[in-house]
């Protein structure tokens, strides 16, 4: 009768060391899972808040790039201040199929506040008194008729894209570089091509720094210019 006793208390202890045992696995086992899946979701609220933060810069650019689609193109002051000036000769309305609607040069120019509005997909065909490298720029003093605008840059009668005025609205002077152009290679004349938009231009010019030896001996500048290139 007292061995039974015994083995029964026995038994209930080793059930309950086994219980002990048993919870102490659970309990220690869960915590260390959820110190594990805390390091986790913490990583994870990082990397989401991260993503947060880029995609809102992103997202403010964006939208001020948007509003502000002209800047790049865009020049705060006179260009043509100090500089040599290549000026045009003569300046043609085209339409789409690059025939010829009307001469515009004395509209075009000079600063003078008389407009001459060409049509989105419309060309303006400029001619300049000295051929243009990809030393120079094209400046316009211009304005977009409604929405932003803008102006692809093409050699006469060429597809080939020089450059672009990316984007024209308010009305201001613009700049666009033509250095696409490779080493040797130089026009007088090129179609400027509006798109997205109507623009009325008031001046189209080429503010140009002051030219060396070199560039008056090849004949890319104007014998004028070079005069007063030496004189200066």
């Amino acid at each position: 009768m007292e061995k039974e006793i015994n083995q029964r208390n026995y038994e209930e202890r080793s059930d309950e060391m086994n219980k002990e045992r048993d919870i102490g696995k659970f309990v220690g086992g869960d915590i260390g899972k959820f110190e594990i899946d805390d390091k986790r979701a913490k990583s994870y609220i990082f990397l989401y808040f991260v993503f947060l933060v880029f995609f809102f810069v992103f997202l403010v650019v964006g939208i001020e790039m948007n509003n502000n689609g002209d800047d790049f193109w865009k020049i705060g002051s006179d260009p043509t201040i100090g500089k040599s000036l290549i000026k045009i000769t003569n300046a043609e309305h085209l339409d789409g199929n690059r025939n010829f609607v009307e001469n515009i040069f004395d509209v075009v120019n000079e600063r003078d506040d008389f407009w001459g509005l060409i049509n989105s997909g419309e060309y303006v065909r400029v001619f300049f008194e000295s051929n243009l490298t990809n030393r120079n720029d094209i400046s316009i003093y211009a304005r977009s008729v409604s929405d932003l605008a803008g102006i692809e840059v093409y050699r006469e009668n060429g597809d080939g894209l020089v450059s672009v005025f990316g984007g024209v609205g308010d009305e201001g002077w613009y700049r666009t570089y033509l250095s696409s152009l490779v080493e040797g290679e130089s026009y007088d004349v090129f179609d400027l091509k509006v798109i997205k938009g109507d623009i009325e231009f008031d001046y189209i010019v080429d503010p140009s720094p002051l030219f060396g030896d070199a560039d008056c001996d090849v004949g890319f500048v104007s014998d004028k210019l070079c005069m007063g290139n030496e004189n200066g």
